[in-house]
């Protein structure tokens, strides 16, 4: 457990979540110290419970520690993602994510996404999904850097998140007039249980 500053020997507290979505085998999530870890078909994920100071550079640190500590595994890219939901889109909105061949004019439409793929920087790509259904509108942001290698991981992952929501801000107010954001974390069931 040395990615999170545990010696062989020291107790440590650790959450499970099993989380499930459309189209996607279940996956599981183990949490330590509010950063979390998941491990499937090739792929490593991290997770922040809260988007504060000091657990985002928890996150970015374990990052780094992955990093270094899997440097002779082939990494291909690194990502950073925000999923933000609009659950009462204005019609003003909803008249921007309209597809351009009108198809809503024909067709009962249940569910349409965008995806665009915009070079936003040397060897980063921001993949932007909107999804939209009758309740909700969802944006998908996916900070892509790629390639990755353990030389430049140190200077990719320092401060990155924080500066890739602050640009996912300002992409939400500049093209969709959204300026308030609200995070959604999963409680630990010990947080419901003295609530």
């Amino acid at each position: 457990m040395h990615l999170y500053d545990y010696h062989e020997g020291d107790k440590l507290n650790v959450d499970q979540v099993i989380i499930t979505s459309e189209n996607e085998p279940p996956k599981q999530i183990l949490f330590i110290d509010g950063i979390g870890i998941s491990l499937s078909g090739g792929r490593l994920e991290l997770y922040a419970t809260s988007f504060d100071e000091n657990n985002i550079a928890s996150l970015e640190s374990v990052a780094k520690k992955v990093v270094s500590t899997l440097q002779h595994t082939p990494m291909g890219a690194m990502g950073i993602n925000f999923n933000l939901v609009e659950e009462d889109p204005s019609e003003d909105l909803e008249d921007k994510l309209k597809s351009p061949d009108g198809i809503e004019r024909t067709f009962d439409i249940k569910t349409q996404s965008f995806t665009a793929t915009i070079a936003l920087e040397n060897e980063v790509d921001l993949n932007l999904t909107r999804a939209i259904t009758d309740e909700f509108v969802k944006f998908s942001f996916n900070y892509h850097f790629s390639p990755l290698s353990p030389a430049k991981a140190d200077n990719l992952i320092d401060s990155s998140v924080t500066a890739r929501y602050e640009q996912t801000k300002e992409f939400m107010q500049n093209l969709y007039a959204l300026d308030e954001i609200e995070f959604i974390s999963h409680q630990k069931p010990t947080e419901e249980q003295n609530s």
